[in-house]
């Protein structure tokens, strides 16, 4: 009896072409995560490249013809698709196995320090500052004061094990003329200098809590029940989610839908750190899964997702196009009505008590002086390659880039409906900061997508 691995099935060219961009994906976050810790201005524009590529592989995955011209031209695809999925989970279990040597010293000097990647390595498993800050508006919720004005990044990271290198400089006070990035250095000492009077918090530090109320209400019942670590309460969101993805997937498909899902690294990566976007991914997912089967049950999820975190905010727009064009202006205004009214449930408390203080603290990723960061078209300026020190070209670029993706998409979205999930984020691209974090699920939204509604009985055996 012959032993497989994948069930018999002939992979549409869709799919496959999905499944392989999973491994560009790592690629290019591996690229720029390493060309940012090393300065490495080669590894800096192969990430970008890479990305460039990614997207691409994604947008030519989006269009149904896709399946008739490549079945023709590239049979090998399926194979290709089936190898990376197996390397990823490979690299995955040396992953784990790394992690867990790092936990028992074996890559750390005699002297206990360690080297740069090493550090960046050591920094994965650990809170950032955003769900340290996160963390830390969901109890001051249960205790009945206000999130955005008792935010404190130092307390906040010194509360969870946050290093210094996973906190937020700005370009002010004594980081003002560090370009592209402070030395780690600075930020440790000012950071230790801070633990002393944490009541002070250093200019130079962002301590705004930056994300909508929901981020901080959909977790507080958990938190509540005694379950104190966001990477607990977050797979209790985006589990039930893929559960019912992983319903609605025919069953001989499933195998590899989930294949998918352990093969995306930077899911699992970024969940050991209480990546924020864990919590509004499952919520996309099930925007965009609903949206066929029932709209209003997928316009509250999106009202939700509205409410929890900026990133929903770039699919908005797309996803209202899609109902005006397909089902009517009536049927849009409804369904936006529907997405504001939970949008300010969940916000208009604190907009009513403070509109001042909610607005500066929604908008600072966007208006607050933060250095460059991602692995976008800002690698060219982080790396050297072209000298640009101000925000201004790169937001210029993110908006022309939006407003021509919305152009497109409202000419061609009945015909192409699923290209809105890249070119919702695409433009982020172009920006200041563009973290692949952003944008890093929104393949396995279009797999699930796809999966269900476009292949449902169409299966080759």
């Amino acid at each position: 009896m012959k032993f497989r691995i994948f069930p018999e099935i002939s992979l549409k060219p869709r799919i496959s072409i999905i499944l392989i961009s999973l491994f560009f994906k790592i690629m290019a976050g591996a690229f720029s995560s390493i060309a940012w810790a090393a300065n490495n201005q080669a590894l800096g524009i192969l990430g970008t490249i890479v990305w460039l590529f990614w997207f691409s592989l994604l947008f030519i995955a989006a269009i149904p013809s896709t399946d008739e011209f490549f079945s023709r031209h590239f049979s090998w695809l399926g194979k290709t698709a089936k190898v990376s999925v197996c390397t990823l989970i490979f690299i995955g279990i040396l992953e784990i196995a790394f992690a867990i040597s790092l936990g028992l010293g074996f890559f750390h000097s005699a002297d206990g320090d360690s080297n740069n990647l090493v550090n960046y390595f050591e920094r994965i498993g650990v809170y950032g500052d955003a769900a340290a800050l996160e963390h830390q508006a969901t109890n001051n919720f249960l205790e009945g004061e206000n999130p955005y004005r008792e935010a404190n990044v130092i307390t906040a990271a010194t509360e969870f094990g946050v290093p210094s290198g996973k906190l937020t400089p700005l370009r002010i006070g004594q980081f003002a003329e560090d370009f592209p990035y402070p030395d780690m250095e600075k930020i440790e000492e000012l950071y230790v200098n801070a633990q002393v009077t944490p009541d002070e918090i250093p200019l130079e530090l962002e301590s705004k809590f930056g994300y909508p109320a929901a981020s901080f209400i959909l977790p507080a019942p958990f938190i509540a029940a005694g379950i104190n670590d966001l990477r607990i309460v977050f797979p209790l969101f985006f589990l039930p989610a893929l559960g019912y993805a992983i319903w609605r997937i025919q069953p001989k498909m499933r195998f590899y839908f989930i294949a998918a899902l352990l093969a995306s690294l930077e899911l699992w990566n970024s969940l050991s750190s209480g990546e924020t976007g864990f919590l509004v991914f499952p919520l996309l997912l099930l925007v965009w899964l609903l949206y066929r089967r029932n709209l209003w049950l997928s316009a509250i999820f999106m009202g939700i997702a509205i409410a929890t975190k900026q990133i929903a905010w770039f699919l908005l727009p797309f996803y209202l196009i899609l109902i005006l064009r397909e089902r009517g202006l009536g049927r849009a205004a409804s369904i936006g009505a529907i997405v504001s009214c939970i949008f300010l449930a969940f916000n208009l408390p604190y907009i009513i008590t403070d509109p001042g203080l909610w607005l500066s603290s929604v908008v600072a990723p966007m208006t607050d002086a933060l250095f460059p960061n991602g692995g976008g078209i800002i690698m060219f300026s982080y790396t050297g390659l072209i000298d640009a020190e101000s925000s201004l070209p790169f937001t210029i670029m993110e908006v022309i880039v939006l407003i021509a993706a919305l152009i497109w998409y409202f000419f061609n979205c009945r015909r192409f409906p699923e290209t809105a999930l890249i070119l919702a984020v695409f433009p982020i691209f172009f920006s200041w900061r563009s973290g692949w974090t952003y944008f890093f699920y929104m393949d396995i939204i279009m797999l699930a997508t796809i999966m269900i509604y476009e292949y449902r009985e169409n299966w080759n055996l």
